[in-house]
């Protein structure tokens, strides 16, 4: 297990400690103790100046209270003015007290950055006196160094170090902190380990802990050797080279992806977890079943002021119910206003832009390869967490600005009852899906800046049972000039945009196939689509169609040979055949030819008792007037026609494909 991962694990269970040096608060522009330092020294005169010029903060502060005869008033009121400047940022100290699982935090700074990032959830500690006072419902802040705010309090000058830490072994405060140090991990961050005193502090820690303390963990931007062996003599520490505000970034972040799902095994109570909801503008409503956390639902009071990273409409956001495995609770996101950040690692970068621009509003299948890198969040707390136990795929769906059911209507076709209109609006782009049980039909209407114009297309989807409803359907698709639907503010008048040529050809082909499939259906008393299923007609149907409305309706059908076995009952009409093989000739097969077709799901069976040919010859002449010497009665003739084998005495045979 990662490092970081190892410190998430300790904060979501509660048992970390902050150690906050001054290059935690580095980032907000506060003062470090160098440059307190050099705020002093230029008070001194240049005799002193250079005397001191190395020197650090507690010997330079000692020497300008040892000047003014003991007396620390001025130096506080001068260092003081330092900490009242509008700092650069919070954003750190901020997302520390947004990690509800943090409930102690020892610093030596100065700074006011934690007591502005908490405000009232936080109660400082000085001194053994504090402690007598403190909430339990509060954070804890131990300031072992004091603050400008309390001058009686502070520890700066060297005697002020020498006289704390003489007291260090006796102070009740040290005995908490040494508890606190038992029980808990302590994360040191913004110590470079040569400042100040601050060895002091880990010796009289480890020292007092000995073989039994827990990993503890030092945060520092670089680490050198030097570092790293001054470490060691302090056992169970791990090094980690990061920035603070790096570090913070992250555990936030790990913390907050975890945060749903710890509230709901318990791990962080609702109380506890509510000034994270607060701060990012989330109401929490809790679903309690048997006195466990079954569901959380989020709403927003005010979904406008809600960052996410696309700005494409509403998204609505389906997980199935095999998303997530049996043993999580489903995170609900329910407001109809709600909007939040959507990433993922994909290769489908166009398939997911298409997605959210509105390019396309087909429902996008995240695999679940593609979900362990995914991540579904609503401000900086994370709603779908995929990364932990099996998870399946995760279906995303556009949902339609606007429902409405009406019908289709034309004077030629009439009306078409049933039909739901599904309108989706983006900033561009709007579609208008108008869904039958038996059809689907989706206009794209798009708005092109440049050209200040509409354009647009509409596709079909023809899953037809009812042939006469698909001749209706074309009829009514190739005879509107415009199209109408109904939508929330009236009624909306677009074209039908039929004047491409693909479209029109589509629909002409399409009403012939029906028209034909209405005729084939009619002759052989039986539907070809069942009442079951829905089928896509293909090239292939199409072929098969037209040959069963050729043989049924035409009673022909185009071959350029035939071989059947004849029987001789009269060979007159046979011997005028070969003297004029221009004559037409009718002959009997001895056993009827069975002509076997499949369409969807039927077997089709036409048994053919003769044959009429036009302009025909037979290729195997000589053989049948052999068999005509011998008297033979049954022969194979191949008979090769240009022109078509008309067909007489149909009987047709309809059987269920299995």
């Amino acid at each position: 297990m990662a490092v970081i991962d190892r410190v998430v694990n300790i904060i979501r269970n509660k048992k970390a400690i902050i150690f906050a040096g001054s290059g935690m608060s580095y980032y907000s522009n506060c003062p470090t103790g160098s440059s307190l330092a050099k705020i002093i020294l230029e008070t001194f005169d240049p005799e002193d100046r250079e005397i001191f010029k190395d020197s650090k903060l507690p010997e330079i502060s000692q020497h300008f209270v040892n000047l003014r005869n003991g007396n620390k008033t001025e130096i506080i009121s001068l260092l003081k003015s330092q900490y009242k400047r509008h700092y650069n940022s919070i954003e750190y100290h901020k997302k520390i007290s947004l990690i509800p699982q943090i409930s102690n935090i020892i610093t030596t700074n100065y700074d006011y950055l934690f007591e502005k990032a908490y405000c009232d959830r936080l109660e400082a500690i000085y001194n053994d006196y504090d402690l007598s006072l403190i909430s339990l419902n509060k954070v804890h802040l131990y300031k072992l160094h004091g603050d400008f705010e309390h001058a009686d309090k502070i520890i700066l000058t060297t005697r002020d170090f020498t006289d704390f830490y003489k007291e260090i072994k006796i102070k009740i405060i040290w005995s908490q902190l040494v508890s606190l140090f038992t029980a808990n991990s302590v994360i040191f961050i913004g110590y470079g380990l040569e400042e100040e005193h601050v060895d002091e502090i880990f010796d009289f820690v480890y020292s007092k802990l000995g073989n039994f303390q827990n990993e503890c963990f030092f945060v520092s931007k670089t680490i050198s050797e030097e570092k790293r062996k001054m470490l060691k003599k302090f056992k169970n520490i791990t090094p980690i080279e990061s920035k603070a505000e790096e570090f913070i970034k992250s555990i936030y972040a790990s913390i907050h992806r975890h945060l749903l799902s710890d509230i709901i095994i318990r791990k962080v109570d609702d109380l506890t977890a509510k000034p994270v909801f607060e701060a990012l503008k989330i109401i929490p409503v809790y679903t309690i079943e048997n006195s466990k956390m079954k569901k959380i639902e989020l709403l927003s009071p005010n979904p406008t002021k809600l960052k996410m990273n696309h700005k494409y409409g509403e998204l609505f956001r389906e997980i199935s119910e095999n998303s997530l495995n049996s043993n999580r609770c489903l995170i609900e996101v329910n407001h109809e206003d709600l909007r939040g950040e959507f990433s993922f690692s994909t290769k489908r970068e166009k398939e997911l832009k298409d997605f959210l621009t509105g390019e396309s509003i087909e429902d996008f299948i995240v695999s679940s390869d593609e979900l362990r890198k995914f991540e579904l969040n609503i401000q900086d707390l994370q709603i779908a967490d995929f990364k932990e136990g099996e998870s399946k795929n995760l279906l995303i769906r556009n949902n339609p600005t606007e429902v409405h059911k009406s019908f289709l209507y034309n004077e030629i076709s009439g009306r078409i009852d049933n039909v739901q209109f599904k309108i989706f609006k983006f900033p561009q782009i709007v579609h208008i899906v108008c869904v039958h049980d038996q059809f689907k039909i989706h206009y794209k209407i798009k708005y092109c800046k440049d050209d200040d114009e509409f354009q647009g297309n509409f596709t079909y989807e023809f899953r037809l049972k009812d042939s006469s409803l698909g001749i209706k359907l074309c009829q009514y698709l190739l005879n509107n000039d415009a199209i109408e639907f109904p939508t929330n503010n009236g009624i909306m008048r677009l074209a039908n945009f039929t004047n491409d040529p693909n479209n029109i050809g589509f629909l002409k082909s399409m009403s012939d196939v029906f028209e034909k499939i209405h005729f084939i259906e009619n002759v052989i008393g039986k539907t070809l689509i069942n009442d079951e299923s829905y089928y896509d007609i293909s090239s292939d149907d199409i072929l098969i169609i037209n040959r069963l409305f050729s043989i049924l309706h035409d009673k022909q059908i185009k071959t350029n040979s035939i071989k059947t076995k004849i029987r001789i009952i009269n060979e007159e009409p046979i011997h005028r055949f070969i003297e004029n093989s221009s004559s037409d000739v009718i002959f009997k097969p001895s056993v009827p030819e069975i002509l076997d077709y499949k369409i969807f799901d039927k077997k089709i069976k036409i048994k053919i008792d003769s044959f009429e040919l036009l302009n025909a010859k037979i290729k195997n002449l000589d053989e049948l007037l052999k068999a005509i010497r011998k008297g033979i009665k049954e022969v194979f003739v191949i008979i090769e026609s240009q022109d078509y084998i008309l067909i007489n005495n149909i009987e047709t045979k309809v059987e269920a494909l299995h």
